[in-house]
């Protein structure tokens, strides 16, 4: 009878890990899929807002230049030493 019992806990053993398996392979998939959304967030904020943001600033750069000489600009951008 000892030999059904070692099998009866072998198998109980299979059936909680499988359980446990399947929670935590949710969540694991869950984690990957949250980070494929801030992944592809950080690619447009890297990209396509810091592009926008640098075409503001050269537009800043570029009024600055046009101000009659003698007159300082609004914005000093350039690079200090």
């Amino acid at each position: 009878m000892q030999g059904h019992s070692k099998s009866y806990n072998i198998n109980s053993h299979i059936k909680a890990f499988e359980k446990e398996f399947g929670v935590f392979s949710e969540s694991f998939y869950k984690i990957g899929d949250k980070l494929g959304s801030l992944q592809k967030q950080y690619d447009t904020v890297s990209t396509t807002r810091f592009r926008q943001l640098e075409r503001r600033m050269d537009n800043v750069k570029l009024e600055g230049l046009d101000v009659e000489e003698g007159k300082t600009p609004l914005l000093d951008l350039k690079e200090k030493e």
